[in-house]
């Protein structure tokens, strides 16, 4: 299990030496002055890179192959942190396939949330209620998406089924 440290959480903190907790479990210290965070047992390096509206854009420096990084991430069990390219983490993206069920299912929600933004898929009742049409919208469009939408549940359940009927044979 990965924690992900985000630069972003550490713009806001003065240049002083500042103590701040990141997750239940982890803790550090952050010195921008001298441009480094101590988290959990390492010392992280700091680079800044001024830009062109002044001030300043910080990054980590990755304590295994020194590049600079956006985002480190902290290994739970041994306590390492690392890079994304480090520990070889891929993108949840990368993982999928259109062979996999739940690929269509997020694109039916994705469909589904083009016209109510505040959907949220629920396939566990095997309902696929497709939201109502609003009220300025024309009928052809809300047609053209409802289409795709259950073109895509129906794609899902094949593959479900036929993922099913694999693990029985």
């Amino acid at each position: 299990m990965y924690l992900r440290i985000n630069i972003k959480s550490f713009r806001d903190i003065p240049e002083s030496l500042t103590r701040i907790k990141l997750a239940e479990k982890m803790s550090g210290i952050v010195n921008k002055k001298e441009k480094w965070v101590i988290l959990g047992k390492e010392e992280i390096a700091l680079e800044t890179l001024p830009t062109n509206y002044g001030g300043l854009r910080y990054y980590f420096l990755c304590p295994t192959c020194v590049s600079r990084r956006n985002i480190l991430y902290y290994h739970t069990k041994n306590g390492e942190i690392g890079c994304r390219d480090c520990f070889n983490l891929k993108y949840p993206s990368l993982n999928r396939s259109k062979t996999d069920c739940a690929y269509y299912y997020k694109l039916a929600e994705k469909e589904a949330q083009k016209i109510d933004p505040s959907y949220v898929w629920d396939g566990r009742n095997n309902e696929y209620k497709f939201p109502d049409r609003p009220k300025n919208m024309h009928r052809d469009k809300y047609n053209r998406r409802k289409r795709k939408y259950t073109r895509y549940v129906k794609e899902g359940d094949r593959l479900w089924l036929a993922g099913v009927a694999q693990s029985f044979k």
